[in-house]
């Protein structure tokens, strides 16, 4: 069974926090609770845990920016088997597509236009986030 945890920035310190994602209606806040506190948190930085790690062994969370290496694509289907392309690293962000009800990796620029699994995550290496690092969206490829 997949692990259910949520991650966002609180609103008072503007620090990550992982727990329950609630809303408190008496207060008309979004929080976090731990199994210690309850905090109220930025409601646009919230981002569920895909229930997967990265090869390092970090949890991967919605808006994560992932970095891997794959094989720049052939020329034609039967050059798989002969020569193999480039390796080249490639940055994705992890997101959730509720019509396909599952995290995927989308790309930040458009030369890669195809949607990845999150399926080879022991290759992957989380590298940052879209709220702490922006500057890994603006890569070009």
């Amino acid at each position: 069974m997949r692990t259910i945890l949520f991650r966002a920035k609180r609103v008072d310190n503007n620090e990550w926090v992982i727990g329950s994602y609630l809303h408190d209606y008496k207060n008309w806040a979004q929080v976090i609770a731990t199994k210690t506190n309850v905090h109220e948190i930025n409601p646009e930085t919230v981002g569920q845990f895909t229930g997967v790690n990265d090869k390092n062994g970090l949890n991967i969370f919605e808006h994560d920016i992932i970095k891997y290496e794959r094989q720049l694509p052939f020329q034609n289907m039967f050059e798989i088997n002969q020569t193999g392309g480039e390796m080249v690293e490639v940055n994705h962000v992890v997101e959730y597509f509720l019509n396909g009800t599952e995290f995927s990796l989308s790309p930040i620029s458009y030369n890669e236009l195809m949607n990845e699994s999150l399926a080879c995550c022991r290759f992957m290496e989380v590298i940052g986030n879209v709220h702490d690092n922006p500057e890994l969206l603006n890569t070009s490829f």
